[in-house]
């Protein structure tokens, strides 16, 4: 995609675009990786409180075996 498109537009425009836009991305990977590393998991600690109770049921089903 790069090769043709600098074939087509020439090696300076296309070269200062790509490493212009290569810091922007890894910035956004780097920050999209932290932002999803402190999301909290909920699913474990709710799935750990309701497989505790021993008679829990909603809508008259038992929720655990």
């Amino acid at each position: 995609m790069v090769g043709r498109l600098a074939d087509r537009r020439g090696q300076r425009g296309v070269v200062l675009a790509f490493s212009l836009a290569n810091p922007l991305a890894v910035a956004s990977l780097v920050v999209g990786t932290l932002a999803g590393g402190t999301v909290p998991l909920v699913g474990p600690p709710a799935r750990a409180r309701v497989n505790g109770t021993p008679h829990a049921r909603v809508g008259g089903q038992a929720l655990s075996p």
